[in-house]
């Protein structure tokens, strides 16, 4: 008899290929707890393991229900809630969910040891409105199928300024001020969280130097050579 699973099939061969992640992760966060689907394919998707892996964490079963040569299909499902992982296990796959939990009131550091459904529920969040802020963050973590070696140099210098740089200056001090609390915190007990937060401070002065550096000398050059 079929299966629920069995009947949810996505054939990712008939999906544009620009928008086969996007719609696969589409219909991941869609699932419950508990809940999976088929992916259907004409090669091993495991590239799409390590992105699901990165941007959403260990939150789901990925199993091999046929491996090529010609059709490759995987049984994926999302965990059930008690499955789920901390807060401080989302923040550790990617910091930048450290700042969504921060508008929120949420402790991600001593108070890490918590699911996202246990923060939610304690603290009267709805849980759909912060996960499609976290959602969301995926959408930003790449530039994929840029082809930067046809771009001309005044552009390719904006896009840097204007993409990595306000990143790196937009990050800085957010980990900054996480590894200076960390290390006051609990740099007694672990004399190496104050080793960190030193090295981090030194690290964040010279990358601001590079940055300054290209921007007075690299960009201008590469403006005047488009001219």
């Amino acid at each position: 008899m079929a299966t629920a699973d069995t009947l949810n099939v996505l054939d990712v061969t008939q999906i544009e290929p620009r928008l086969k992640h996007p719609t696969i992760f589409q219909k991941f966060d869609s699932l419950q707890g508990g809940e999976g689907f088929i992916i259907h394919n004409d090669h091993d998707p495991k590239p799409l393991y390590y992105q699901l892996l990165g941007e959403r964490g260990p939150i789901f079963t990925w199993t091999y229900l046929e491996e090529g040569p010609e059709v490759w299909e995987v049984h994926i499902s999302k965990l059930a809630s008690e499955e789920s992982p901390t807060i401080g296990e989302l923040v550790a796959k990617d910091y930048r969910r450290a700042q969504v939990f921060k508008r929120y009131g949420i402790d991600f550091c001593c108070g890490g040891k918590k699911t996202l459904d246990k923060v939610c529920a304690d603290k009267g969040i709805s849980k759909a409105a912060l996960e499609q802020e976290l959602n969301a963050l995926s959408d930003t973590s790449a530039n994929r199928g840029l082809n930067y070696d046809s771009w001309e140099l005044d552009f390719l210098a904006d896009f840097i300024e204007n993409t990595h740089h306000s990143f790196v200056r937009h990050a800085l001090p957010a980990i900054y001020e996480y590894t200076t609390k960390i290390a006051r915190v609990h740099g007694g007990r672990h004399p190496e969280l104050l080793q960190v937060a030193t090295i981090f401070a030194g690290i964040a002065a010279e990358l601001e130097e590079h940055m300054a550096k290209e921007e007075k000398c690299f960009s201008p050059m590469c403006a005047a050579s488009a001219r």
